[in-house]
């Protein structure tokens, strides 16, 4: 990867000041000194670029500070970047595909990859926003050109060096077909074990609005939820994915899934369940329950929960369960399905089956914002509207908590 390698020795050499003590999610707008040498104004967004990384394994600590003037805000979010960072890291490489997203939890990295074709304006970035770059390969990270036809899929899943992009676009076409499905998962649980760096690229692949963890949440609790060689590769996938701490904050729908099929899933013809609970280990699952055999008078043994799952967990698993109908149904583009599953949102949110930050993680405002804006169906944007309100009562109903 030329483009991205030669860039990072430009940044490098510029970037030779004193490292960062804090840890990426602890850092705040005050610890950047290039943000605080910025002097801010009201037509002015300061975007910090607090990281930088490349999809052949470099990750280092940046201290950027983009000025953002106001007659570039209706400009697109790539070529402000292209025009300004990529030329101060010394990136020219046209093939090089630039993606950015929140660096901070609070402020929506759980979000993912932002669309970079919008401006700022459309981003709704703020002053004093942190995000961190990701620079890759066309080749690997962009769309392919045209979606595979099944008989080119079934060729294309047979090379180990397929690029990852095309491969994601053939599991999202045939995402039914688990003939396909299985070995696709297989070829990316092959090369995240041999390569453990290719996670952050294969999980990072945008196009042909395929989204990898609502696809794969999709493939293992949908569709194949029953289907043992795809159950085993797609866990074997995202195990790999797990022990990437800086990963861990995007796949909370895969663990709300690994919670559901642990309870309720075929442990013969499902997911293994020794993978299901290094997974859950790896994100940070801590049972406060043990399911025990306990011997009845009969001779019967029975299972016994000692207590109460914890209500972070339930709140989680609720709100990912919800969210993920609702996406469902905004992927289909299917008003009624649509309507369906923001009634069932607003419902768990006035009962108070879920909490705030179960809501908030879930990165389900991104949605609400754009069913404010829903065509041709005015129930959907009042709905829309509606479950705004609701999570801001649940915010208030957090802090007095």
């Amino acid at each position: 990867m030329t483009g991205a390698k030669d860039q990072t020795r430009a940044y490098k050499a510029v970037s030779s000041g004193p490292a960062r003590n804090k840890a990426l999610e602890d850092t705040r707008p005050s610890d950047f000194n290039s943000f605080k040498q910025t002097a801010g104004r009201d037509d002015l967004i300061r975007l910090i670029v607090g990281r930088f990384m490349t999809s052949d394994g470099q990750d280092i600590q940046d201290d950027y500070t983009l000025p953002i003037e106001k007659k570039l805000w209706r400009k697109s979010l790539d070529s402000i970047i292209r025009s300004t960072y990529c030329k101060e890291r010394g990136v020219l490489d046209d093939d090089v595909k630039v993606f950015v997203k929140f660096l901070l939890p609070q402020a929506g990295a759980g979000l993912g990859w932002l669309d970079t074709s919008k401006s700022p304006l459309q981003l709704k970035l703020k002053d004093s926003d942190i995000v961190e770059v990701l620079f890759a390969e066309m080749s690997i990270e962009s769309e392919p050109a045209a979606l595979p036809s099944r008989a080119d899929a079934l060729k294309l899943l047979q090379d180990p060096r397929a690029p990852k992009a095309q491969v994601w676009a053939a599991l999202s076409r045939f995402a039914e077909d688990d003939l396909l499905v299985a070995p696709g998962l297989e070829l990316l649980a092959d090369a995240v074990e041999r390569q453990p760096l290719l996670c952050k690229s294969i999980f990072s692949v945008r196009g042909n609005k395929c989204d990898v963890m609502r696809l794969l949440t999709r493939l293992l609790g949908d569709l194949h939820s029953n289907n043992r060689r795809v159950q085993l590769a797609g866990w074997r996938l995202l195990l790999q994915a797990a022990k990437d701490e800086e990963l861990r904050p995007v796949l909370r729908r895969a663990k709300a899934l690994a919670l559901r099929l642990q309870r309720v899933g075929d442990p013969e013809r499902g997911a293994d369940p020794v993978t299901l609970t290094k997974f859950l280990e790896l994100v940070g699952y801590k049972p406060e329950t043990q399911i025990q055999p306990v011997q009845s008078p009969q001779g019967v043994l029975t299972l016994v929960k000692a207590e109460a799952e914890p209500a972070a967990e339930r709140w989680s698993r609720e709100a990912a369960k919800a969210v993920v109908k609702l996406e469902t149904a905004v992927h289909k583009d299917d008003p009624m399905d649509i309507e369906k599953a923001l009634h069932n949102l607003i419902l768990k949110m006035q009962r108070r089956d879920v909490n705030w930050q179960s809501v908030e993680e879930t990165g389900v405002g991104l949605i609400f914002r754009q069913l404010s804006s829903f065509h041709g169906d005015g129930d959907i944007r009042s709905l829309a509207r509606k479950a705004v309100l609701e999570a801001t009562k649940l915010q208030h109903a957090d802090a007095i908590r």
